[in-house]
């Protein structure tokens, strides 16, 4: 085999792959509850279902901002549940919020929350001190 052949081949595999890896994350565009513009103050709730022990989702903004993280342990973890995860307000944008939400397994592998994992995702208009 010619080293163009063998390059070729290596090119052709390596795009192949990449083209089959999965997203490392799941990205949920949400509007504003009406609620919003009168309090100011925005929540995402998950709803998500049991998850393996050491099982973590973290949200990010989409300027890879950290704004939480979900790590159920217990009997929590036994149940799934619902979790809430204050928002910047700054956030939003046009009366929408992008949300980046990635799972990482306790063996360190990273990759988007599938639909059973993550049910649920919503905006929820807050009230209180910050």
């Amino acid at each position: 085999m010619t080293a163009s052949r063998i390059l070729f081949c290596l090119i052709l595999v390596g795009c192949v792959h990449a083209g089959s890896a999965a997203p490392a994350e799941r990205v949920v565009t949400l509007t504003l509850p009406s609620a919003a513009a009168t309090t100011g103050r925005i929540a995402a709730r998950l709803t998500v279902s049991p998850l393996p022990r050491g099982t973590k989702l973290t949200v990010r903004l989409t300027d890879g901002q950290i704004v939480g993280a979900v790590q159920p342990y217990g009997r929590n973890a036994e149940r799934g549940g619902s979790y809430t995860i204050p928002i910047p307000s700054e956030a939003a944008a046009a009366g929408k919020v992008t949300l980046r939400i990635e799972l990482r397994e306790s063996s360190g592998v990273q990759r988007a929350p599938n639909k059973e994992e993550l049910r649920r995702v919503e905006l929820i208009s807050t009230s209180g001190a910050p």
